[in-house]
Parts: C-alpha cells; sequence; structure tokens
C-alpha cells in the first residue's frame, strides 16, 4: 500500500469514527432533552435523522475531497495511475509491432537486393568466361 493510499485509508477511518462518536453523543443528549420534556420522541428521532443525513453528506465530502488531494499529491510526485500505466503499455507493445514488421520489412529488401546482386555477379563471372 502506497503512503498516500494509507493516509487516505487512515483518514476515511477517522472520519467514520468521529461520525460514530457523533452520533452517540446526539442520541444521548437528545434522549436526554426527552425525558426532561423538551423535546417529543417524533421530533426527536426527526432531528436524528436529518442530522445523520447531513452528516452522512459532509462525510462523502470529506472523502471527496481526500480523495482529490491524494490524487493530485500523487499527480506531483510524477507517478502515474493504473490505469496511465496500461496505456502505455498498449502503446509500447503497439510500437514494438510496428519497429518489427518494418524490420522484418526492411531485412527483406537487404536480402533481395543482395540476392540480386550475387546474380549480376554470377552473370558477369559466366560472361567473362564464355569470353575466354
Amino acid at each position: 500500500m502506497t503512503k498516500a493510499s494509507s493516509l487516505l485509508k487512515k483518514g476515511v477511518l477517522l472520519g467514520l469514527g468521529i461520525a460514530a462518536i457523533t452520533e452517540k453523543r446526539f442520541e444521548k443528549k437528545l434522549s436526554r432533552l426527552m425525558k426532561e420534556g423538551e423535546v417529543s420522541e417524533k421530533d426527536a428521532r426527526e432531528l436524528l435523522k436529518s442530522v445523520m443525513s447531513a452528516a452522512k453528506k459532509q462525510g462523502t465530502h470529506i472523502q471527496s475531497m481526500m480523495s482529490k488531494h491524494a490524487e493530485l499529491a500523487i499527480k506531483k510526485s510524477g507517478l502515474v495511475s493504473k490505469s496511465e500505466l496500461e496505456k502505455l503499455k498498449k502503446h509500447v507493445k503497439g510500437l514494438e509491432a510496428r519497429v518489427k514488421a518494418r524490420a522484418k520489412v526492411k531485412a527483406r529488401k537487404i536480402i533481395r537486393a543482395a540476392a540480386g546482386k550475387a546474380k549480376e555477379g554470377v552473370r558477369k563471372r559466366a560472361g567473362a568466361k564464355k569470353k575466354r
């Protein structure tokens, strides 16, 4: 696990822990207010639901921000993502295939040229022998 992803994981776990503690404390306070008659049970449930919904949205926002900052840190460090690495691998394979194909074509041309020169040399020698 990279340092950035480890920090991100710790941050997420910290956020979840804080959310759990906050929910318990809030429930205790609401329970006390219900016992004292300052809040009805229905209102307490609605308030708890509303606060937890807002906390969940905030947690999602924090996770998103942490993820963006982690990605930015990774980019600044010069590292590439897995998807970028896979794209590069595919590109390199394509280039290797093209180079290999061109090398074969060039080798064939060289062989043909050498064969042509060899035939020409044989013809010249054969013609020289006939003249003698």
